[in-house]
């Protein structure tokens, strides 16, 4: 079994590769996407930005492979979809045309380790928060973009 670092080591090596892309195959290829590798037996989850090539590879927070397995996310322009949880399932689908914003919030641990609590603020004012869930500024990206 290899150690942790010789895997952190080898993703950075492939994120570099990618970024030899052109910056317009990259976007074809790509867009603004964030690549997460699990690995159980080690117990740690490698999260970095595709393309670029600079953003470093670093490990999430303890627990971020489960949780990300077992999580789904999705932005189109009719509709955010969110889907949580393995044994107890928390789903919200809400058109987007009735989405006001997404809000994030990350303490000082969760902005180093780039995860947060995303809560989907509906007209109306309803909220539907979302514990722990990996790259939260990329989710809010992606709706502000469909709704703009």
């Amino acid at each position: 079994m290899h150690s942790a670092e010789e895997c952190r080591t080898a993703l950075q090596k492939l994120a570099g590769r990618l970024s030899e892309l052109s910056p317009a195959e990259r976007d074809q290829y790509f867009g603004n996407r964030t690549m997460s590798v699990a690995i159980p037996d080690l117990g740690v989850t490698f999260v970095t930005r595709l393309g670029s090539g600079d953003d470093p590879v670093r490990e999430a927070a303890p627990g971020a492979w489960i949780r990300q397995w077992a999580s789904e996310f999705a932005v189109t322009d009719k509709r955010v979809i969110v889907k949580v949880g393995f044994v107890s399932r928390r789903t919200i689908e809400i058109n987007m045309s009735k989405v006001e914003s997404v809000e994030v919030n990350q303490d000082i641990f969760a902005r180093l380790f780039n995860y947060g609590t995303i809560v989907v603020i509906g007209t109306g004012g309803t909220k539907e928060p979302f514990d722990l869930i990996d790259d939260p500024l990329a989710f809010r990206r992606a709706v502000q973009s469909q709704q703009a």
